[in-house]
């Protein structure tokens, strides 16, 4: 059981979001194919993770419209994962991104986490 406000509540056993978007839809419903493919472990400081983007996009000479990056948190719609997951790798959101990126930007942090992490290992391969 968990309480609110002192009032005993049951936990909830679906939970339902119609018209749920991704946060890169929310920022822009225009279409973008990524030039680099994201691979991290979520496990880094955000303004860590923006601060390596930026310092790719600069050693790279990227634009604003050639810089552009698919990173999964942002990209797919946390609502309703299964959708974006799918019960194939090839159907997920993930296979889909990695297929049309010119490459993939693997953030490491000082202990080279994402190694450790079967998913950014299925990324990397």
């Amino acid at each position: 059981k968990m309480f609110i406000d002192g009032k005993s509540c049951t936990l909830p056993q679906e939970i339902i979001c119609e018209g749920s978007v991704s946060y890169k839809e929310l920022l822009s419903s225009a279409a973008r194919v990524p030039a680099w493919y994201c691979s991290h472990w979520w496990g880094e400081p955000i303004q860590s993770f923006v601060t390596c983007c930026k310092r790719h996009a600069h050693l790279r000479g990227l634009t604003h419209v050639a810089g552009t990056y698919w990173v999964c948190g942002y990209a797919n719609r946390q609502h309703e994962l299964m959708h974006e997951i799918g019960c194939a790798l090839q159907d997920s959101s993930f296979y889909k991104a990695l297929q049309v990126a010119d490459g993939i930007l693997l953030i490491l942090d000082p202990e080279a986490k994402p190694f450790s992490r079967i998913w950014c290992d299925y990324e990397l391969y």
